[in-house]
C-alpha cells in the first residue's frame, strides 16, 4: 500500500495552485510543465495535458520531480517520486472528487489523471526562527527504484507467464538433451544456449505484454492491478516495450543458432516451451475482453 503523506504537505498543496513538474530526470533535456493537482492522503493526482512534454517523458521514465514555492517565501517544497498516467478526468471513476481541483477555464475533463506516489520530501515552512524543515523519505514509502535496472526487468519478465515459460523451456531442453545421451556433441553448451534462448523469449514476451496491458489500463479498459509488476518495479511502459522487443530479437537469433548448430528439434522445443508466442495474443485478448467490461476500473 502507498505510504500516507504528511498532513502539512497536503495542506500546503491544497492552497498552492499549479506546481512545477520535471520529468526525464536522467535525460540530457528534461521535460518541464506546470500542472494543477488534487492532493489525497496516499498520493497526489496530477492533471497533465494530452500530448504534453511531461506525459511523453513519463512514458520513458516514471521518475518525476515536483516543486512549489510561495512567492512571499512562507514555504517551499520539492518532491521526488514515481508517476503513472491513468485515464482522462472524464473517464475517472472518482471524477466527482477530482472536479473541484481542476483548473478554471474549461477543458479540464480532457486532462489526464496521473497518480504521483511521493518517495522523498524536501519542505520548508514558515520564516525566521519559526521556520520548520522536513527532509527525507516519506515514512513507510519503499525506497526509490534506482540502480540494478537489469534485476527489475528480470522481476517484471519472470512474473506470471514469463516465469512459467522460462522454467518450462529450461526443463524441456534438459529432458531432451538427457534423452540424446552423453554422445550428443557439445551437450552442456547446447543446454546453456537453450536455457538462455528460452529465458530471453519468455522475459521479452512478458515485458511487451506488460506494456500492452498498461496501455489498456491507461485507456480505462482494464484495472491497473494487471500492470502491477511493471508499476511496482518503478519502470515505464515504453522502456518495457523496448527491452521486450530486444529480448525477442535475441530469442529468434538464439533459435536460429540452436537449429543450425545442434538440432532443429531442440530449437522447436525451446520455442514452444518459452511460451513467448502466447504473450502477445494473451495481451490482445485481454485488451479486447476488458474493453467490453462496463466502465473504467479504479486505479491502484
Amino acid at each position: 500500500m502507498p505510504a500516507a503523506l504528511p498532513g502539512e504537505l497536503i495542506r500546503t498543496l491544497s492552497f498552492h495552485g499549479a506546481v512545477e513538474l520535471r520529468a526525464g530526470l536522467d535525460a540530457a533535456a528534461p521535460a518541464f510543465e506546470r500542472a494543477q493537482l488534487a492532493p489525497f492522503d496516499d498520493r497526489l493526482v496530477l492533471f497533465l495535458r494530452p500530448g504534453g512534454p511531461v506525459l511523453a517523458g513519463l512514458a520513458r521514465d516514471s521518475a518525476l520531480e515536483l516543486q512549489a514555492r510561495d512567492p512571499a517565501g512562507s514555504y517551499s517544497l520539492r518532491l521526488l517520486g514515481r508517476a503513472w498516467p491513468t485515464v482522462s478526468v472524464a473517464r475517472a471513476p472518482n471524477r466527482s472528487a477530482l472536479e473541484p481541483w481542476l483548473p478554471e477555464g474549461g477543458g479540464g475533463h480532457a486532462l489526464i489523471c496521473t497518480d504521483y506516489y511521493v518517495d522523498h520530501i524536501e519542505m520548508s515552512l514558515g520564516a525566521g526562527e519559526a521556520r520548520q524543515r522536513f527532509f527525507g523519505p516519506v515514512p513507510g514509502a519503499p525506497p526509490p527504484r534506482r540502480g540494478l535496472a537489469a534485476v527489475r526487468w528480470l522481476r517484471v519478465g519472470l512474473a506470471g507467464l514469463g516465469g512459467v515459460g522460462a522454467a518450462v523451456s529450461a526443463l524441456v531442453a534438459f529432458i531432451w538433451l538427457g534423452v540424446q545421451g552423453a554422445e550428443f556433441p557439445g551437450r552442456p553448451f547446447a543446454l546453456a544456449a537453450a536455457v538462455l534462448t528460452g529465458a530471453a523469449g519468455a522475459i521479452g514476451g512478458k515485458n511487451v505484454q506488460q506494456a500492452i496491458v498498461y496501455a489498456s489500463a491507461a485507456a480505462g479498459r482494464a484495472p491497473h492491478s494487471l500492470a502491477a509488476p511493471l508499476l511496482d518495479a518503478g519502470l515505464a511502459p515504453l522502456r518495457a516495450r523496448d527491452v521486450g522487443l530486444v529480448l525477442l530479437v535475441a530469442h529468434v537469433l538464439g533459435l536460429a543458432v540452436l537449429g543450425a548448430v545442434w538440432s532443429p528439434d531442440l530449437a522447436l522445443l525451446t520455442l514452444g516451451g518459452a511460451l513467448a508466442w502466447l504473450s502477445l495474443p494473451a495481451a490482445a485478448l485481454h485488451h479486447l475482453s476488458a474493453g467490453r467490461a462496463s466502465g473504467p476500473k479504479e486505479p491502484r
